[in-house]
């Protein structure tokens, strides 16, 4: 059972100031851009948050994944996009490195990833293929421990400000996992172009860009052949990133959802003593509470090294993804026309929350992994 220590209280009232203070006041104009401002997590990392999970005795803070989802649940409560670069750096690419490069590889990145001044992307999804990584089309061409890559890839979240791209490519002509490799691309390096198209429906400042390859040069992670068993060991923490950056835009829905409810007057009284209106706040509470539950759990499965912690954090992904859809729908209609409107914030939410039961999974896709992990 999950209960917060003093050290991860003050962690995450520290992030919810910053966020509240630093953060939320730009994210409507991060939205609007499309794009992310120069600098923009200068400030994150210097409050030492991407390490904070990598361990101690190679740079990091060794705080843990639960440490990691209260910081990252308070800066999806501000913005969800920046909640996503963030997040696919803690829970995919530092652990990629972290638990599957070489000792050269981990020698030459981890102190730079720990401290920000490189952020990391994931890149494995192409048009034909997403969870089918057997379709994958990109490949690469192995010279010792490198790689020259030929492919492309969509929806990489973060490709615009992520300087390092973990890309899964095949290494044989095989059409099945076991052909599959990932690799550590250079964004600026000879033979990768980033594509800012298309525009996605949420998340717009974090993007969802093509990224081309032609000739890249990639360094592998792991061995040749293994991409597709370290996507599954790392399929728990992607999951953990999702349900976070979940109950984060769940929280900021609600919490909007009741201020206005309690401002808002329709016939002489605030339009919270309307009964239709209680309850829909009663369901997004009661939603938020389960879904904060069911994260915090798996991460602290996660940090204890249970056995159990994929589908944990599979089920935490599914409700989470789909409790903040329908606290962010139910914000929308609190706020009645309003809430279609850009002059308020809950629309963004709403379009952001969408895309949590779509990316790292489908909800559908969550449901078959804890169908087969509890009949197994």
């Amino acid at each position: 059972m999950w209960r917060l220590d003093d050290e991860q209280r003050m962690l995450r009232d520290t992030v919810q100031q910053f966020a509240r203070e630093e953060i939320a006041p730009r994210a409507a104009e991060l939205d609007s851009k499309k794009a992310f401002p120069d600098g923009w997590f200068d400030a994150i990392a210097e409050l030492g948050l991407f390490g904070m999970t990598l361990s101690e005795d190679k740079g990091g803070a060794g705080l843990g994944d639960l440490a990691a989802v209260l910081a990252v649940e308070e800066l999806a409560a501000a913005c969800g996009s920046t909640a996503r670069v963030v997040a696919t750096h803690l829970f995919q690419v530092v652990p990629a490195i972290e638990s599957f490069g070489s000792d050269a590889l981990q020698a030459e990145m981890l102190e730079e990833l720990a401290a920000g001044t490189s952020l990391g992307a994931i890149a494995y999804a192409e048009r034909q293929a997403g969870c089918d990584l057997g379709g994958l089309e990109t490949r690469a061409q192995m010279s010792g421990e490198n790689g020259t890559l030929h492919g492309t890839k969509t929806y990489v979240t973060g490709a615009g400000v992520c300087r390092r791209l973990v890309v899964a490519a095949k290494t044989s002509e095989e059409r099945n996992v076991h052909a599959l490799s990932l690799f550590l691309v250079d964004r600026d390096g000879e033979g990768v172009t980033v594509d800012g198209s298309p525009v996605s429906l949420g998340y717009r400042a974090a993007g969802a860009p093509t990224v081309m390859l032609a000739g890249a040069k990639g360094r592998l992670i792991g061995e040749v052949g293994q991409g597709a068993p370290i996507l599954h060991d790392l399929k728990g923490r992607a999951n953990l990133g999702a349900a976070t950056i979940a109950i984060g835009v769940a929280k900021a829905a609600y919490t909007q959802g009741v201020e206005y409810a309690k401002t808002r007057k329709t016939f002489d009284v605030p339009i919270a003593e309307h009964q239709a209106i209680a309850f829909k706040i009663a369901d997004m509470a009661t939603d938020l509470e389960a879904a904060r539950a069911l994260v915090y759990q798996a991460a602290s499965a996660a940090d204890a090294g249970d056995e159990s912690f994929g589908r944990s954090a599979a089920i935490a992904k599914l409700f989470a993804t789909e409790a903040a859809q329908r606290c962010s729908f139910e914000a929308v209609q609190i706020f009645g026309g309003y809430g279609y409107s850009q002059e308020y914030p809950v629309e963004r939410m709403y379009r952001d929350a969408r895309m949590g039961t779509l990316s790292d999974g489908t909800s559908e896709m969550q449901r078959i992994a804890i169908a087969e992990a509890s009949l197994a």
